[in-house]
């Protein structure tokens, strides 16, 4: 709220009593003290000698204001335009009250009055800018501040929030920058340091944000925000227990801060603490009305945890929260809640990652058995490989708006429709198959000599959700050693420079013609066809062999994603697939130890080496 001085008139006298331009003075003297009630008493009284008293109308809507109460803020400084309507500084305050209403279209049409009638204002700018922010009007909101800033070059918040600006804007390096100058210009701006830390960390620059939350603690002790955000950028470092303690002391600072209990929450999955995890999302959630995040949240520890009653419905929040990576497509259907299907036409959308898609198409058919007419609307790259799913089910990569559906339904809201529990997935096992012909191609290239083990070992980098789950392929070198065996690359784009490490021949590539083209995996699925066994991390390559029923096993981090559950060797999702975990975080050697030892077990006793027809099961009976 702006300081407004008071606009000195003639002094005059009222009833021998008092001199109004003084005793309005001595009021303003009080109230920029913060001794809010010695002055509107004040101001009062000078009303009731001169209740036109401009400045008095206008202060009393300050100390409104001033005290939270936005609406008497409002209607008190509306009565003192009432008498002096061409005020600036009161159409400036008066926008700072309706936006504390959430008024924003009001607020925003105050801050342009209070520039129409003084466009040097720099305040006002600085105001309108922080409301264009929040309405998300972004390109506007940071031409906003760039104008206060040119009126008034040391305007250290303007640097500050530009910088938010443009952090939202993902302009990083320019968010930093602007944060840097509402540093230099106060050196003991915490809230800066803090948004220079968030700033840092989006760049993944992580010693130096650590050190920005730091400063911004140090410069201000009880700083709750920077606690948190310090919890967030050490959870990206690995240092998990530190940063349930920033969490903590967040809380202790702020016992009503429901984003740091479900940041906490989110820390406490990763340290398997799943029900004080459940409990840190529960608090959230009622802290703060329809926190999505937090439901989200709750549901995937739910999930991880087997409990998929309450688990899906959680689960549904995902389309409420900001950093989803998916968006629903523009159907004009109602969502499908679980309604007879019987002759209806029904569209369900793909959504996340390609081993998502694959994962849960296995719900497809059921639809159809519901008596559906089913449209699939696909990543175009996985319409041909999910051909095989059902023929009655129509699978397309574009979608016509002016098409009719009596109900939509993202694929991954199925299970939620079905209400799947752990003893009720659809395990029809295989649901995909590989196409003859490329059977047939790829079987001289393969060749059937030796135990066949396609491997994959490394995601997609640059997600989030990589993290700690792709595999060095160094790892899986003491595999080649196992008499017998065959190591073949089932990897694609990523990781593949790690190749040229190995020693020659450690791992068979398939050529460059392998899988390329417009269509995803469709000579990988065929190339699995002739393998014995697909050793993979927690990649898409997993789902499709599961999907395809082959013999798999997969190299899961400590605390895996959640389809994979907690210390269980089977999958519930694919009956062919075994599990191999970290027992301490990023500790992949005793895993691949144990692949080892489970591979020596399979050839035998000592001098009868792995191999597809040397005496060992045939691969579709490998113990899963």
């Amino acid at each position: 709220m702006n300081n407004v001085k008071p606009s000195v008139k003639k002094a005059k006298r009222f009833g021998g009593s008092f001199d109004v331009a003084a005793t309005v003075k001595k009021a303003v003297m009080l109230h920029q003290a913060g001794r809010f009630a010695d002055a509107e008493k004040i101001y009062r009284q000078v009303l009731k000698a001169q209740p036109d008293n401009f400045d008095c109308l206008h202060l009393l809507g300050v100390i409104h204001y001033q005290r939270g109460n936005h609406a008497a803020a409002v209607s008190q400084i509306d009565a003192a335009l009432r008498v002096q309507p061409n005020v600036s500084d009161a159409f400036n305050n008066r926008g700072n009250a309706l936006r504390g209403l959430n008024r924003l279209d009001e607020a925003l049409a105050s801050f342009d009055r209070a520039i129409a009638l003084d466009p040097g204002f720099a305040e006002s700018f600085f105001n309108r800018g922080v409301v264009l922010q929040e309405m998300n009007r972004l390109d506007e909101a940071l031409a906003s501040y760039d104008r206060a800033i040119a009126l008034n070059a040391l305007h250290a918040k303007a640097f500050n929030n530009r910088g938010n600006v443009l952090k939202e804007m993902k302009r990083l390096d320019e968010a930093l920058a602007s944060y840097d100058r509402a540093i230099a210009l106060r050196p003991d701006y915490a809230e800066a340091f803090n948004n220079r830390g968030n700033a840092l960390k989006g760049l993944m620059r992580l010693d130096e944000a650590l050190a920005s939350f730091d400063h911004a603690i140090a410069l201000k002790p009880g700083f709750a925000e920077a606690f948190n955000n310090r919890g967030i950028a050490l959870e990206e470092v690995n240092r998990r227990e530190e940063a349930l303690a920033s969490y903590d002391q967040a809380i202790t600072l702020n016992s009503r801060y429901a984003e740091a209990f479900h940041n906490r929450g989110n820390v406490l999955k990763e340290l398997k603490r799943l029900d004080k995890a459940l409990a840190s999302h529960d608090r959230a959630i009622a802290l703060k009305t329809g926190y999505a995040g937090a439901f989200y949240s709750r549901g995937m520890v739910r999930l991880l945890d087997g409990r998929y009653g309450t688990a899906w419905l959680d689960y549904e929040w995902r389309w409420s929260v900001k950093e989803f990576p998916s968006r629903p497509p523009k159907i004009d259907a109602p969502v499908w809640q679980g309604e007879d299907l019987t002759g209806r036409r029904i569209v369900v959308y793909a959504e996340q990652g390609m081993g998502d898609v694959i994962q849960f198409t296995r719900y497809l058919p059921l639809l159809v058995r519901r008596g559906a007419a089913v449209t699939f609307f696909s990543p175009a790259g996985l319409v041909r490989l999910l051909r095989p799913l059902d023929a009655a089910i129509e699978i397309i990569s574009t979608i016509d708006g002016s098409e009719a559906f009596d109900f939509q339904c993202a694929l991954m809201s199925l299970p939620h429709r079905f209400g799947t529990e752990l003893s009720s997935i659809p395990d029809r096992i295989p649901y995909l198959a590989a196409e003859d012909d490329l059977i047939a191609r790829w079987k001289p290239l393969i060749g059937e000599h030796g135990f066949k083990i396609g491997i994959a070992w490394q995601g997609n980098p640059k997600g989030k959700i990589d993290q700690g789950r792709s595999i060095p392929l160094s790892e899986y070198v003491p595999l080649s050693g196992v008499p017998g065996v065959r190591l073949i690359s089932l990897q694609k784009t990523h990781g593949l420079d790690q190749l040229a490490t190995l020693p020659q021949g450690t791992v068979e590539t398939l050529g460059d013609d392998f899988d390329t083209g417009p269509d995803a995996f469709v000579d990988t699925a065929a190339v699995i066809a002739h393998l014995d066994l697909i050793i993979t991390s927690d990649t898409s390559i997993a789902h499709l062999a599961g999907a395809l029923g082959r013999p798999t096993w997969v190299a899961l981090k400590h605390v895996p994603d959640w389809r994979w559950l907690l210390g269980r060797e089977d999958s519930p999702w694919y009956p062919t697939m075994r599990l191999f975990r970290q027992q301490t975080d990023g500790d992949w050697k005793l895993v691949f130890a144990k692949i080892a030892q489970e591979l020596g077990l399979l050839a035998g006793t000592a001098g009868h080496p792995l191999s597809a027809d040397g005496g060992q099961p045939p691969s579709s009976e490998l113990p899963t």
